[in-house]
């Protein structure tokens, strides 16, 4: 009987635990994903705006793919810091 008792509680423990992961998960992907669509595209069309010879050279330096890098690197970030307050992490 103590047995099952344990087993139940352990079974309920991680089922809460993989449900708080999944939550934390789904609001951060989401709400996250909201933000950088509206940074990207903010980003997008300040380049777009700069035409000409300069925004050739904007291309050929890279700089929309180091955006891109910063703007991803920023996504992991939050990430695993929503991840470390929830103590899932």
């Amino acid at each position: 009987m103590l047995s099952v008792l344990l087993s139940t509680a352990f079974i309920v423990g991680m089922v809460r635990l993989v449900m708080t992961a999944v939550g934390v998960g789904i609001v951060s992907y989401f709400g996250f994903d909201l933000l950088l669509t509206e940074v990207y595209g903010y980003v997008g069309s300040a380049f777009g705006s700069i035409g000409g010879p300069l925004g050739g050279l904007v291309g050929l330096a890279g700089i929309d793919t180091a955006v891109n890098l910063i703007l991803s690197g920023l996504s992991v970030r939050f990430s695993l810091l929503a991840l470390k307050k929830f103590q899932l992490l």
